[in-house]
């Protein structure tokens, strides 16, 4: 498996924002007041690990977003993708577009929040989050982007390039963050 720099843009981009989503979507409340979270308008674009670790720093000295292992939880640090299905998912897709449907390249990567089943802790409910990962495509027809998925086999997971699993750091965490 071999990626260029477009294919590292695209996947760090991806797990920047989406880790910027759950941040939006889960992060708990120290008050009545609800959290706003704000999108910057700019797209996504290469930073250097200073700038990186800088703003890791500012998000575990606010208000992080916590894993659950047993009785404690840690401060989430990261999500962690496997890269071969990212890999499919960008040069290898099994549902490709473009002319006479050849073009197995996705522009862009989906990630999309779903839920399966909830558990109790204590006084809080919480779900069981998953995030799911689909290619797109552009779509000049359409004027945007279409999703790489087997329209004609809905059900199967081995007709179609999408995945399902992001796992939390920690407990996968790399030695040296």
């Amino acid at each position: 498996m071999q990626f260029n720099k477009t294919d590292a843009v695209k996947m760090g981009g991806t797990a920047i924002v989406t880790a910027l989503i759950v941040l939006a979507l889960h992060r708990p409340a120290a008050s009545s007041e609800s959290y706003t979270f704000q999108l910057a308008t700019s797209t996504s674009a290469r930073i250097s690990w200073a700038y990186a670790r800088n703003l890791d720093s500012q998000y575990l000295a606010f208000r992080p977003l916590r894993v659950r292992g047993g009785d404690s939880s840690l401060p989430l640090r990261a999500l962690v993708f496997n890269a071969r299905q990212l890999d499919t998912i960008i040069n290898h897709n099994l549902n490709p577009n473009g002319p006479n449907r050849k073009d197995s390249t996705a522009d862009d990567i989906y990630i999309y929040f779903g839920q399966d089943s909830t558990f109790q802790s204590g006084q809080s409910r919480f779900g069981n989050i998953h995030l799911i990962a689909v290619g797109g495509k552009y779509d000049p027809t359409q004027n945007a982007d279409t999703l790489m998925i087997n329209r004609n086999n809905m059900s199967s997971a081995t007709a179609a390039s999408v995945y399902d699993k992001a796992d939390p750091c920690p407990p996968n965490c790399p030695k040296n963050p």
